[in-house]
């Protein structure tokens, strides 16, 4: 399994956010694409609007790492503009500096991020459910205090030579 470590500065996020059920202790990978599909145009607009990256691309959250609990947030985000009040809808967070393990997944985004079938996970949950620890043989742990972050930056989202990410936050 394939990883950098990347140190990032702070950043807030801006977006839709709801309340899943975990399923045999994973994600609810068919409710986080449900999540995804509901995405309408006019949400994405609104989305858009506050963010402050031109070239940037959509965050999917997801505290799920944080505990052990029936329920877990994900959040389809992006990131925020400076001291902009943000629409009564969206929830904002800010993530602190911090070490993130940086996985790639590539491949058309519908391999990557919907499901194909209840029973088969696709790319990015099947590396999800990996990620137990990859690198505990490089001293390295999983800092819990922070959400598990998929990046989707804007592109060809069709094509098989696209490219997404899987932060996993490390403890300093």
């Amino acid at each position: 399994m394939d990883f950098h470590i990347q140190q990032k500065p702070k950043f807030n996020l801006v977006g839709y956010q709801k309340t899943l059920n975990r399923i045999d202790h994973f994600e609810d990978y068919q409710g986080i694409s449900a999540f995804w599909a509901k995405l309408t145009e006019a949400k994405i607009n609104q989305l858009l609007s506050e963010t402050k990256e031109k070239m940037g691309g959509f965050y999917g959250v997801s505290d799920s790492n944080r505990q052990i609990s029936s329920t877990f947030d994900y959040m389809i985000s992006v990131k925020a503009q400076e001291k902009k009040e943000i629409a009564e809808e969206l929830m904002s967070i800010q993530v602190v500096q911090s070490s993130w393990a940086v996985f790639t997944c590539q491949g058309a985004i519908a391999n990557a991020v919907s499901t194909i079938s209840e029973n088969e996970p696709n790319h990015l949950m099947q590396l999800k459910n990996q990620l137990a620890a990859p690198w505990r043989g490089d001293s390295l742990e999983e800092n819990q205090q922070l959400p598990r972050i998929e990046y989707y930056p804007i592109g060809d989202m069709m094509s098989d030579e696209y490219r997404c990410e899987l932060w996993i936050p490390l403890k300093n």
